[in-house]
């Protein structure tokens, strides 16, 4: 019987992705052991919250999976407790946020309780909690190097190949059924999506970003992805767009959204799950953004030129709404810039595949 290792991940969409060059160092350094996801179900029951699994499902960089309730009373600590009896795991490879140290200390009690004393990436000291500072670039080193880290990886291995999510035949069957009407002209893919209210660029932004963006992509096809509650916004907002639109929200997997992103001549989203998820397959990504977090830890991998972040004095205030400033950092970003980069961007990709517009 094969051994067991856990893999100790919580989050969702983007939180799944960026820690691929993680998993793929595991798969690589455990290639004769069976690797179980261990992960907490999503705060919104899936809703906009995609699970872990549903990423990592098919590539072949986990054989099992498990979820478990973030413990909020005795019950969901105990039903964890026995969750890692009954695997037994040989090590634990703890991909956690940065932690506190008494949340450390507490989880190493945990797991030592639990009878697993290999924990992967859980350390007492500030090893793992540490992130540098890229001054060249004015900006810090991206969660997914630190998640590396912790899995034992080197630094050489964040490249684009790690981001791999081994997509299937069938994931990329449907994405070409789904894209057919399109009849193999160029196009779009836009993610207007957030879980937090403070990355949200606004309606207005959108229509005047969508309306422009259409006119200068005349023969471009418009396809949206997202969750199934924003179908409806995504709806109304692609009215303004000059051409097909393809409506997919809700309609596809996280992995087969992949698939759609992976041909388009660009992605253009928020800061999202779906923008790491373009950024994995390869796509040209355009990401706008907040100033919630440090420039630089959540900017999609090989598309960091492509971030619209602006350096406000507020910045790196972890709000999920934000009143006293009235999103000043985010609403600083103008439809015209957008449009300039993503046209940019567009028709480089459009060179390279051979591509034109009418």
């Amino acid at each position: 019987m094969r051994k067991t290792i856990l893999i100790l991940r919580i989050g969702s969409l983007g939180d799944t992705v960026v820690a691929l060059p993680a998993f793929h160092h595991v798969r690589r350094s455990e290639p004769d052991t069976r690797i179980v996801l261990l992960t907490n179900l999503p705060a919104d029951g899936g809703v906009k919250a995609a699970s872990s699994y549903q990423v990592l499902a098919g590539s072949g960089l986990i054989d099992a999976y498990a979820e478990y309730r973030t413990p909020r009373s005795l019950a969901d600590v105990w039903s964890l407790f026995h969750q890692l009896r009954e695997f037994r795991p040989r090590r634990i490879y703890y991909l956690m946020p940065q932690r506190t140290f008494a949340q450390r200390l507490r989880d190493r009690l945990f797991f030592l309780l639990a009878g697993v004393v290999d924990v992967q990436g859980l350390s007492l000291s500030k090893r793992f909690e540490k992130r540098g500072y890229l001054g060249h670039l004015e900006r810090w080193e991206p969660e997914s190097l630190r998640l590396l880290r912790m899995a034992g990886g080197r630094d050489t291995e964040l490249i684009q190949e790690n981001f791999s999510l081994n997509l299937t035949l069938a994931e990329r069957g449907r994405a070409s059924q789904v894209l057919a009407p399109l009849a193999g002209n160029p196009y779009l893919v836009v993610s207007l999506g957030t879980k937090l209210p403070v990355k949200d660029w606004g309606d207005d932004y959108w229509l005047t970003a969508l309306r422009h963006l259409g006119e200068g992509l005349l023969g471009t096809g418009l396809v949206l992805i997202g969750s199934a509650d924003e179908s409806e916004r995504c709806a109304r907002l692609a009215r303004a767009w000059r051409g097909a639109v393809i409506n997919l929200c809700g309609q596809l997997t996280p992995r087969e959204s992949g698939a759609v992103a992976a041909s388009a001549v660009a992605f253009l989203g928020h800061d999202s799950g779906p923008a790491h998820l373009a950024a994995a397959v390869g796509a040209k990504v355009i990401t706008i953004f907040s100033s919630r977090n440090l420039a630089g830890v959540w900017f999609p991998f090989g598309n960091e030129d492509h971030v619209f972040y602006e350096r406000t004095d507020c910045a790196n205030c972890g709000l999920d709404e934000c009143v006293a400033e009235k999103m000043r950092c985010i609403r600083s970003i103008t439809p015209e810039q957008v449009v300039k980069k993503t046209l940019s961007v567009a028709a480089l990709a459009s060179e390279c595949s051979g591509a034109h517009w009418g």
